[in-house]
């Protein structure tokens, strides 16, 4: 169980603090069932879920654990994902990647940025793949820029720059 002031990535809504445990004063709520309350650090949402949620709910990863990752990227293996329609691809990226795992996010990234930089050589880069890459891009900046503790705008320059350095040394 998460405690309050915990920082977690809840679902697809990404990087929360917990706010609040316990029951809800809410109509059509049980209030013998005991709720998070989470406060979405990148917009003004606020979430309640019920503590045995089924959504994915898990703590962030550490700074180390993003700048290893950061340095992985390079070695990371994008798997070759074939669909002949926009809804078959997005099952294809559904099926192939856990968007609640860091790593996973990566790959796709690095997946989608390679598809995309092809694009621009007369190969399609689809809707489908411009929503999944910023929903990915989203999902695992949010988190970069929470443990590296710098702003979101500044995630993908320092990855690049962290990237480049790697490569001259």
């Amino acid at each position: 169980m998460f405690q309050i002031g915990e920082l977690v990535r809840y679902g697809s809504s990404g990087v929360c603090e917990v706010t609040a445990i316990g029951s809800l004063k809410m109509s059509g709520i049980d209030p013998n069932r005991e709720y998070y309350t989470l406060r979405n650090l990148f917009s003004d949402g606020i979430v309640y879920t019920p503590v045995d949620t089924k959504v994915p709910m898990r703590a962030l990863i550490t700074a180390q654990e993003a700048n290893d990752l950061i340095d992985s990227i390079p070695s990371l293996e994008c798997p070759h994902l074939e669909a002949r329609n926009s809804i078959e691809l997005d099952a294809v990226y559904k099926e192939t990647f856990h968007f609640d795992q860091c790593a996973d996010l990566a790959v796709l990234l690095k997946l989608l940025y390679s598809k995309r930089a092809a694009s621009t050589r007369g190969r399609r880069f689809s809707s489908t793949d411009e929503r999944i890459f910023h929903q990915a891009q989203s999902m695992l900046f949010q988190g970069f820029a929470t443990v590296l503790q710098m702003p979101l705008n500044q995630v993908e320059k320092y990855i690049e720059d962290r990237l480049a350095a790697a490569q001259k040394s």
